[in-house]
């Protein structure tokens, strides 16, 4: 066999290894995780909280999110479907304490990992408004628990989300 044929076979060797590897790894991560992150909005806190309580209008100013489908309302909750990326999931948003707690909760057990956002924000009546995201995920798919710890991070999602929400305000002040 010339040593070119030795590389090809080895790297093919490689290449089916790789998901076993991440699947053994992932498997000796927990399941769940906690994520947080923060952000400066230059509006008031009453501003920042009407949009971000206002999930229809999320496809204006998230860059990722395709459409908002709601499907009910309920003693507070919206419950609802974001489409992204060629994927859907549902969702059901609470307002736990006005203007300032909020609460997204993935609502779709058919995933391979669920969860909740805690959002809330800090700021008064002609001060920035601090945003601060925490994500308490799980993760059940083993391979999904390595690529999320190692390859795309559990915070990138809030981390585009609360971006996302600041760039809006330097678009649409209102």
């Amino acid at each position: 066999m010339k040593s070119w044929q030795w590389f090809l076979m080895l790297g093919a060797i490689a290449i089916l290894l790789l998901p076993f590897a991440a699947w053994i790894v992932g498997r000796s991560l927990s399941a769940e995780h906690t994520a947080e992150s923060s952000i400066d909005i230059d509006a008031d806190v009453e501003l920042v909280a009407a949009r971000v309580r206002d999930v229809e209008q999320q496809p204006r100013w998230r860059k990722k999110v395709q459409k908002i489908a709601v499907e009910g309302r309920e003693g507070g909750a919206v419950f609802y479907r974001e489409f992204s990326a060629g994927e859907q999931v549902a969702y059901a948003f609470y307002e736990r304490e006005a203007d300032r707690v909020f609460e997204s909760v993935v609502n779709d057990k058919t995933l391979p990992y669920g969860g909740r956002w805690l959002i809330s924000l800090e700021g008064g009546k002609g001060r920035p408004t601090k945003v601060r995201v925490r994500e308490e995920g799980i993760v059940y798919s083993p391979m999904y628990r390595a690529l999320g710890r190692y390859v795309f991070g559990f915070d990138s999602t809030l981390k585009a989300y609360l971006q996302d929400l600041a760039q809006s305000f330097l678009r649409d002040p209102k």
